[in-house]
């Protein structure tokens, strides 16, 4: 799923409380801003493909803008568990 416009991801990164900035620097502690998480370090929106199984081969202006969102939503929704099980806090030492 190429071409999906930048407002779809804008609009379910808004809606999820994870990918506030705040929350998102406690996981990534190196994120600058919210450009810097879409960009070409992070996300890179303007290159992602998103592969979703359908029955027929459809492309995208077959979808219509909720089932964009859906998708979109989905994505975020994998994205944010991956993020949060390869978290790991900083620990200090045990010696005193």
């Amino acid at each position: 799923l190429r071409g999906v416009d930048i407002r779809y991801f804008k609009k379910s990164i808004s809606r999820s409380n994870f990918f506030r900035f705040e929350n998102l620097k406690r996981y990534l502690p190196n994120l600058k801003s919210m450009e810097d998480f879409w960009g070409e370090n992070w996300l890179d929106l303007q290159n992602l493909t998103l592969s979703v199984t359908t029955e027929k081969e459809t492309i995208v202006e077959d979808f219509s803008a909720m089932e964009k969102l859906k998708i979109v939503d989905n994505f975020f929704n994998l994205l944010a568990t991956q993020i949060k099980a390869g978290y790991r806090k900083a620990r200090g030492t045990n010696r005193f």
